[in-house]
């Protein structure tokens, strides 16, 4: 979560400053640009980078991670995302690299583990 519920509709602003002027929002992503910019390897893991998010996770954070070697994008439809990042910023094509079977593998395995039993029983 990059932004909290009730700041929902400042981020699906038509200007995509709204977003970025909240104070916490921009310190959360300062960090993730300090964080990423060391990066060698970058795993997205379920997030569908919608055009919404798109321009600041691409324009300002992946574009911050300089010593990167590869984005991996763990999701159902990581192909689909692909593609669109890379019609949006080309230089990520060499990349960026689809994972929908590790994504499917890993909720499977999740939904068959046993799970722990309740607190208190």
């Amino acid at each position: 979560m990059l932004t909290f519920p009730n700041e929902k509709q400042r981020a699906l602003s038509d200007d995509p400053r709204d977003f970025y002027d909240v104070f916490f929002t921009r310190k959360v992503w300062d960090h993730a640009a300090t964080v990423l910019s060391g990066a060698e390897q970058v795993t997205v893991i379920g997030y569908s980078l919608n055009s919404i998010d798109r321009h600041f996770v691409v324009k300002k954070l992946l574009r911050m991670a300089t010593s990167c070697q590869e984005i991996v994008v763990s999701n159902p439809h990581a192909k689909t995302i692909c593609r669109d990042l890379s019609e949006d910023c080309p230089k990520l094509q060499k990349l960026l690299v689809p994972r929908e079977e590790y994504f499917e593998q890993r909720c499977i395995e999740r939904s068959a583990s046993p799970r722990p039993p309740e607190f208190g029983k």
